[in-house]
């Protein structure tokens, strides 16, 4: 076991950033993407130095080849 003090840590002086989505009904989620392109994507949202944008895929990336399970994805949009 190691000794608590052989652990690294690290503090950063970047101000901590949260963003929730809340699916209210994931069935109502699937019925409004059906026929489309079959995937949510957020407005863009600010944290650290970057905007992100959240990206899920209720049913899977069907082109990454995954299917039957939720995909999701964070993608950094633009440096600030």
């Amino acid at each position: 076991m190691s000794n608590p003090d052989d652990i690294l840590r690290v503090e950063r002086d970047i101000q901590q950033t949260h963003f929730a989505l809340k699916i209210e009904s994931y069935s109502s989620l699937l019925e409004a993407l059906n026929g489309k392109d079959e995937r949510y994507e957020t407005d863009n949202f600010d944290a650290g130095c970057y905007k992100w944008k959240l990206i899920l895929y209720p049913r899977g990336n069907e082109a990454c080849e995954r299917k039957n399970h939720v995909s999701l994805y964070l993608l950094i949009y633009e440096r600030n």
